[in-house]
């Protein structure tokens, strides 16, 4: 994800300097698990759907 070598250690005072490339890396690897985890809950849904108990009805 992020290089470590874009921090300036040396001055305390100095914030992250992290490049826009490695947010945008970092939005797009967090998009697609947000995407395949509701995928996934969907599924899930689904199969529970499927194989529900009847209460008796059949």
């Amino acid at each position: 994800m992020a290089d470590k070598s874009h921090h300036n250690y040396d001055d305390p005072n100095a914030g992250g300097t992290m490049d826009i490339s490695d947010h945008i890396k970092t939005w797009e690897v967090f998009w697609a698990a947000s995407k395949w985890g509701v995928v996934g809950l969907i599924g899930l849904a689904v199969l529970l759907f499927i194989f529900r108990t009847h209460n008796g009805m059949y």
